[in-house]
């Protein structure tokens, strides 16, 4: 009996190991940004903090030089800090409950408020918090469950940042056009400024001083500790040239300035930026390093290092005055397409893919090239990229290089654009517009009534052309998204109403009432059309018909694609999910707690991205991907232009790093070259219309014309022929590789 039971429990035990790695999980990599956007900095134990987006903390005991990773909800993005003693916390001003805090800057904790933080200081006895409802807390440790509710307070109007001065007790409230001083946060005394059109920016406190920036007039005024007006320094020059005072740094009592040739409006272009002295003497000259809009400073041993979150972590060493870029900020998310199959990438400064070993291969600098701001979209109209701004701009290439400007008649703040049977369709706010003959000066708009109901799209002239800014009482009716799916256009929008246009531009719409589009993502998969949004998800064979799909702890799904025989999810919070059957949905863990905003395959590889700039790329698949791959390998079908490749006596295989392999004969002889062996360097001889490819056995490389070309997977002998990765010889024989999942196809065109 005894001995029974052992079985059997040795029985369960061994199947739940099996059931517990037979799926396994798509393991991921980041090649993008790994520490968001920088807000502000703090050093406090001697250790330098950076508060960041995406519910990061960054510290570091060695001024910058290793970052040690501290990482809470996506949503506490930390903005603001308050310290006491030898505490520190971390908390997002006006938008967040939630706090991080640290006794040492090594060891930290993070919770939530009841409601939101207006704003949190400190004063004699420990940490004040007060909340927009004016609640006001205080705690000793700012540990979670030691905040005390005290009383109900009123904040000045836009009220900023708040300091403690411990040699009059009092406190000094910087709000945006007025500066008070108050003792109890009940009774506010305005402090008279020089300045009578002022919004203040910032405030650096010296044992002497109290200095404030005012943006409007780029001047900086001084104060001593009873509020007395002590001097105005005003607007700055650098070789008859205006500056503008961004920042405030203290070295050990002797404040400067962080300046740049433009204001603290984010986005703008810096030209020069600049350390200078009270007296507009230049300190150091940083060239472009810093953005327009920066955020707080700390000064270690002599160097600046300031909080940029254009920039990012940047370091200036007042003895040397050399200036080091620690890590980069993400000034744009990225976004994603799929164009001429292959995943297109989109940081807002490069048009960009990623190559076999994962090396970036810019297609457009914006900023060398190209104008980035405005960015549409990158679309294909046969043989004719075309690159579309919201501003009118229009731009045209044949091989993704050379681009010509073409003269766009309009700049009406368009969104989103698409191609569908040769017109480009574009959306703005509620409104359809279709470019009719492709020139940018012949729109036809559709028909928008208050119901949002589309009827067809009108014929309208240049000359007619209206904007119907109807305030709908049904909710949103911004669109977010379009595809084309069985020769229909689809646009979706923020109000749950999907809008579809037929060939002949006749409308009609579907109504998902109980679901908030805000952040759709629409998808064509197996021959289904998928509408992902907030956690909700929609399938179609026939786009009439919908299903919605059990959320199984889905969660706030945002985007859905499908590869290797696995869809994957992401979502709010780092959510990635995997299943093969669209019932069944198993969490992968990514690391990261970011907002994942598309996801993507590309025949090869997933890829992940994230608004604070987190690339994640897909390193492995998962056990049971690998086995269902084993057992079809046989199966493994190739096809150039519609037409079967046979082999005769040996068939396709996938490789340990998942790539096709083919005997090179068949596929090169099929897409028009020739082939030849040479057995004393093994080495495969391809020749095309004057070009010649070798591949050489055993090598993770080929060359095109003596130009090599690394890869990641090399060509091996099997049997009596010759294999090499499929994907890699039709490229350089110039054609075009897609897998179709649903056939276990290779489909080459040319």
């Amino acid at each position: 009996m005894k001995l029974k039971r052992r079985i059997l429990i040795l029985t369960i035990i061994f199947t739940l190991l099996l059931s517990s790695t037979a799926h396994g999980a798509i393991t991921f990599k980041n090649i993008g940004n790994p520490y968001g956007t920088v807000n502000a900095l703090a050093y406090v134990n001697n250790h330098l903090i950076c508060f960041c987006e995406n519910g990061m903390i960054l510290t570091s005991g060695d001024e910058g030089m290793s970052l040690k990773t501290h990482q809470f909800g996506q949503y506490d993005d930390y903005r603001n800090f308050a310290i006491y003693k030898n505490t520190v916390i971390g908390y997002n001003q006006r938008y967040g409950k939630n706090i991080a805090v640290s006794s040492d800057s090594l060891n930290w904790s993070a919770f939530n408020m009841s409601e939101n933080i207006a704003l949190i200081t400190s004063g004699a006895d420990g940490f004040i918090l007060i909340t927009k409802s004016g609640k006001l807390y205080t705690s000793k440790t700012g540990m979670e469950n030691t905040w005390k509710l005290q009383y109900t307070v009123i904040l000045p109007d836009d009220t900023r940042n708040i300091y403690y001065l411990d040699k009059t007790d009092a406190y000094v409230v910087v709000a945006y056009h007025n500066l008070y001083t108050t003792k109890d946060f009940k009774n506010y005394v305005p402090i008279t400024l020089s300045d009578k059109d002022v919004t203040l920016t910032s405030a650096t406190i010296t044992d002497q001083f109290i200095y404030i920036i005012n943006e409007n007039t780029s001047s900086v005024q001084v104060f001593d500790y009873n509020l007395n007006l002590k001097d105005t320094y005003p607007q700055l020059f650098v070789n008859d040239m205006k500056i503008y005072p961004v920042s405030l740094y203290n070295n050990a009592g002797k404040v400067g300035y962080i300046t740049s040739n433009k204001g603290v409006y984010r986005g703008d272009k810096v030209e020069n930026s600049y350390l200078v002295d009270q007296n507009g003497a230049i300190v150091v000259d940083t060239g472009t390093i810093l953005g327009a809009y920066l955020g707080n400073s700390v000064v270690i041993n002599n160097k600046v290092f300031i909080g940029d979150p254009e920039s990012g972590l940047v370091r200036v060493d007042l003895a040397t005055k050399k200036t080091d870029l620690l890590f980069s900020s993400t000034k744009y998310p990225t976004t994603l397409q799929y164009i001429n199959d292959k995943i297109i990438l989109n940081n807002g400064e490069q048009l960009y893919t990623l190559n076999s070993n994962l090396q970036k291969e810019v297609i457009i600098d914006f900023n060398s090239s190209i104008l980035g701001s405005h960015y549409i979209g990158l679309y294909k109209n046969g043989e004719t990229y075309t690159i579309e701004y919201e501003d009118g701009r229009r731009f045209t290439s044949s091989d993704l290089k050379s681009w010509t400007a073409i003269q766009h008649a309009h700049a009406f703040g368009f969104k989103k654009v698409i191609n569908f049977n040769n017109h480009l369709m574009y959306t703005r706010a509620g409104n359809i517009f279709v470019d009719y003959n492709g020139s940018g000066d012949d729109f036809r708009m559709a028909l928008n009534t208050k119901d949002i109901y589309f009827e067809k799209l009108l014929l309208d002239s240049k000359s007619a052309l209206v904007f119907l800014e109807t305030n709908f009482a049904e909710g949103d009716i911004t669109y977010t998204d379009s595809i084309i799916f069985n020769n229909n256009a689809y646009f979706a929008a923020r109000n749950g109403k999907v809008t579809v246009v037929d060939k002949n531009l006749n409308c009609k719409r579907y109504d998902f009432e109980s679901t908030n589009l805000y952040d759709v993502q629409m998808k064509v998969i197996n021959n289904k059309l998928f509408i992902v949004a907030d956690g909700v998800i929609y399938t179609s064979s026939d786009g009439e018909k919908w299903t919605k799909l059990k959320s199984n702890g889905l969660g706030r799904a945002k985007d859905i694609t499908y590869g290797k025989g696995t869809y994957v999810i992401v979502g709010h919070s780092g959510s990635i999910m995997e299943s093969t059957d669209l019932v069944n949905w198993k969490k992968i863990d990514s690391g990261y707690k970011c907002q994942f905003e598309q996801v993507m395959f590309d025949e090869e590889k997933f890829i992940i991205v994230s608004s604070e700039g987190i690339i994640l790329v897909s390193t492995s698949i998962t056990a049971e991907q690998t086995s269902q791959q084993r057992t079809q390998q046989s199966a493994i079908h190739v096809t150039v232009n519609g037409s079967p490749v046979l082999f005769p006596d040996v068939t396709p295989f996938l490789d340990k790093n998942n790539r096709t392999q083919v005997p090179v004969r068949f596929v090169a002889e099929a897409l028009g070259g020739s082939v030849k062996w040479i057995s004393n360097t093994q080495t495969v001889v391809i020749e095309k219309n004057g070009d010649t490819i070798l591949f050489k056995i055993n090598e993770n490389a080929y060359s095109i014309n003596g130009k090599k070309v690394s890869v990641d997977s090399s060509s091996t002998l099997k049997g009596s022929r010759t294999f090499v990765p499929l994907r890699f010889v039709s490229e350089a024989l110039g054609a075009t590789v897609k897998w179709n999942a649903a056939t276990n196809t290779v489909e080459i065109s040319k």
